[in-house]
């Protein structure tokens, strides 16, 4: 049974909105007459917004998990490993801080950041996702561990 892991590298809103902006640009030149190499150029960049992932598969039956990103439906880099058993997802919370200075003033940003990692063959892990979001990292998380029949347990 294979189970697949698919995270985009750009943001949902970043892809909708180039490509909503893109359709509107495009229909104005072709109404206008003006197609052209910029019309190419945000095909282009649809193509690679809408085709650059991150790509997981697990498959249980062969008992290998193939880690891959793919760009422009290409895989650029794959990683193929082999595993005997899955043991558990493991979910660690990171504190992260950053100092955000203005003309008039500097302050420290901090925020928390949820990796998701899978763990394999006792201690070996490869990572399934990271986010800011908790619910929406929570909802993955649960997704995962139904899919593959594993336990979460927290890190930290």
């Amino acid at each position: 049974m294979k189970t697949r892991f698919v995270d985009y590298y750009f943001s949902a809103g970043l892809r909708w909105t180039l490509a909503l902006g893109s359709a509107v640009l495009i229909i104005y030149n072709l109404v206008n007459n003006k197609t052209g190499f910029f019309d190419l150029i945000l095909v282009v960049a649809n193509l690679i917004a809408f085709s650059t992932k991150y790509d997981l598969t697990v498959d249980n039956d062969k008992k290998e998990i193939n880690d891959s990103f793919k760009f422009l439906w290409i895989s650029v880099k794959k990683d193929l490993v082999n595993f005997q058993t899955l043991n558990r997802i493991i979910v660690r919370k990171e504190k992260n801080a950053y100092m955000a200075n203005s003309r008039s003033r500097s302050r420290q940003v901090s925020y928390n950041e949820y990796i998701g990692s899978l763990e394999y063959d006792n201690g070996k892990t490869i990572e399934l996702s990271r986010s800011i979001d908790y619910d929406s990292f929570t909802a993955e998380m649960k997704s995962v561990a139904g899919k593959l029949k594993l336990e979460i347990v927290s890190d930290n």
